[in-house]
């Protein structure tokens, strides 16, 4: 997945969608921009762009598993400063930097896939040096780590000790959290059930085991308005295709294939 922020505004709603690394990873910071997928000049104009945003309304589609904690931060700051309500869903392996801007949300707004899992861990660098600069180095880590812990705090209400034991287990690298375990960590709010993000979704893509796909296409369709589209990436289609062609909404839907792309 490339690294991505798009901001679409659809009336007095705005929607922000993150997708892949968040900013520039530490290892690209000084290459060439034509080798990026997120430069810092794009990132920053980004950053500034969302600072602007008035709209009453703000949702934000997080599909990350992470990136640079500084611009995760930079992000998180420009939205809790806007006035309108923010909304955070996280969708899929939602981990490291990208839980950073999820606690941005308003109140009761920190919201989960039902099939997201979610982690927080100690930060991690790539530096070389002599004795004092990684000496230097590493205070900067554990304040970064201190500095994280405090963010978590700050919107669940419970002690930083709670996080920072969270973020230190499996040696640093913290666990992975299904949807209720991060709720019960004050780590999230609520569980999104998957119809809820059809009205957002331009493309609703079914790519579940085959047997859940009918009855996930179905309540899709019944979701969907006039210029949304679902499709699916199942490998068999019989009971799926007879299932959509008795439903009012069938023309709305598209069956593919997991091996299509090609022909």
């Amino acid at each position: 997945m490339q690294s991505d922020i798009q901001i679409i505004r659809h009336a007095a709603r705005c929607r922000i969608d993150i997708e892949g690394t968040i900013g520039v990873p530490e290892q690209e910071q000084f290459d060439p921009g034509s080798r990026q997928v997120a430069t810092w000049e794009r990132f920053r104009r980004t950053v500034e762009e969302i600072r602007r945003i008035s709209d009453p309304e703000v949702i934000v589609n997080i599909r990350s598993t992470g990136g640079d904690v500084n611009d995760a931060l930079l992000i998180h700051d420009a939205l809790r400063s806007l006035g309108g309500r923010i909304t955070t869903r996280c969708y899929g392996y939602t981990a490291s930097a990208a839980t950073v801007i999820a606690q941005a949300a308003s109140p009761g707004c920190r919201e989960l896939s039902a099939n997201a899992l979610y982690l927080i861990h100690r930060s991690v660098c790539a530096s070389e040096g002599n004795a004092d600069e990684l000496a230097a180095r590493l205070d900067l880590l554990r304040k970064t780590d201190e500095r994280l812990a405090e963010v978590y705090a700050a919107r669940s209400g419970r002690a930083k000790a709670d996080f920072e034991a969270l973020m230190g287990e499996n040696n640093g690298n913290g666990r992975w959290l299904s949807p209720r375990e991060a709720i019960a960590a004050g780590l999230a709010d609520r569980i999104v059930a998957f119809e809820e993000g059809i009205p957002q979704a331009d493309l609703v893509v079914l790519a579940t085991p085959v047997d859940t796909i009918p009855l996930m296409a179905v309540k899709a369709l019944n979701r969907v308005n006039g210029s949304q589209v679902v499709m699916d990436l199942g490998s068999i289609k019989a009971e799926l295709c007879e299932v959509i062609s008795m439903h009012a909404r069938r023309g709305r839907f598209v069956a593919a294939h997991p091996m299509w792309g090609t022909e």
